[in-house]
């Protein structure tokens, strides 16, 4: 999901294209923090040709929201934070496929009860 400034001049879409952002500036999860994530993103705008120009980067996915709703640049994040700042807009690829990475999360039956709080929050 693409995370916009609320005065972003796409923020008002329904959702958008990945190379709509192209020439934006982005902040995004450090690299050290989200190997996985962050060549993920780096994949993904490569495969809609471009390269994502990061001014500013976070450990935390939550502090890379706030930065785009303060408008520090536009980043691409899970959709859950959508609930917390609400300005995610969903995103698209070239051929109109959803930008999306899956996670999967495996827990023993016999979890206790943190683990399933955690499971219903990402399911």
């Amino acid at each position: 999901m693409a995370f916009l400034p609320p005065q972003h001049k796409l923020s008002g879409k329904k959702s958008i294209r990945l190379a709509d952002l192209a020439d934006e500036s982005f902040v995004a999860i450090s690299s050290e923090a989200a190997p996985a994530f962050s060549s993920h993103l780096r994949k993904i705008c490569k495969e809609e040709g471009f390269q994502a120009h990061i001014v500013q980067e976070a450990r935390r996915a939550q502090a890379v929201a706030a930065m785009s709703v303060t408008g520090s640049g536009v980043a691409i994040l899970p959709a859950s934070l959508h609930r917390l700042t609400g300005n995610g807009i969903p995103l698209r690829t070239s051929g109109n496929r959803k930008a999306e990475i899956e996670y999967v999360v495996a827990a023993k039956s016999s979890a206790n009860e943190s683990v399933e709080q955690f499971l219903d929050l990402v399911r």
